[in-house]
């Protein structure tokens, strides 16, 4: 089963905290996480809900909605979308912003995320007026299961869908350990910031449930260690 390349690109403390509100970053080491990320190539990035709703939306409360509409049933990847009508067109493919709302909690402003072309990944628990909303606004989703994401299938179909080879996985904690558990991370960019947090209730770069995880830690493959500005170390890992 062909699927995207996938790195985890996160930042963090050095004890793997990722919410930065109780850091004061200088703007050379805040500069570092986009700096870095550009020397990643990639067709796609994907981040998971909370992620979107407080970094991307500033949407502070999750949005109800109607489960009566009626909206045809699978994935919803309009034609033009797909990489064979872009070949015809001569069009070079976008960049894409791939957002995991499983429960169909965001309402989405339109198909376009800073720029780059949104697809959300969803499950058959999303309310089916999320999925009409989604339709109306021309963003393409994919259903990922009954009620948890099956995330092999949806890389999967990231790929056959929309031609994506390399995507960055950039959090938050949930998602990335989800994807670890499940086996899909390929690699690990991960920037390490002057700072140790301490809090034992904020989330970590990898935070799979006990349920999902292996008997033994997932074991990395070092590829290099290279300071940045403003004392970030960046670290760079082959998975597995």
């Amino acid at each position: 089963m062909k699927r995207p390349h996938v790195v985890c690109h996160m930042m963090g403390t050095v004890d793997g905290r990722i919410q930065t509100e109780r850091w004061s970053l200088s703007a050379a080491a805040d500069a570092q996480y986009e700096a870095v990320h550009a020397l990643h190539p990639a067709d796609a990035w994907m981040c998971g809900r909370e992620t979107f709703q407080g970094d991307f939306l500033e949407q502070k409360r999750d949005t109800a909605f109607s489960r009566k509409a009626k909206v045809p049933p699978g994935d919803f990847i309009a034609e033009e979308q797909k990489p064979s009508a872009r070949t015809k067109a001569k069009t070079s493919p976008p960049v894409y912003a791939v957002a995991v709302d499983r429960a169909g909690k965001l309402r989405w402003e339109s198909n376009a995320m800073r720029g780059d072309r949104l697809v959300v990944i969803t499950s058959e628990k999303a309310p089916s007026g999320y999925l009409a909303d989604l339709r109306a606004k021309s963003i393409p989703y994919l259903l990922g299961g009954k009620s948890q994401i099956d995330f092999r299938s949806a890389l999967a179909r990231l790929h056959r869908h929309f031609g994506i080879r390399k995507l960055m996985l950039e959090g938050g904690g949930s998602i990335n350990g989800a994807l670890l558990a499940a086996g899909l991370i390929d690699e690990i960019s991960l920037l390490v910031c002057p700072f140790a947090d301490g809090s034992r209730k904020l989330p970590t770069v990898f935070d799979a449930p006990e349920s999902e995880l292996k008997k033994k830690a997932t074991a990395l493959r070092f590829i290099a260690a290279k300071p940045r500005p403003g004392g970030v170390v960046w670290l760079r890992y082959n998975v597995g």
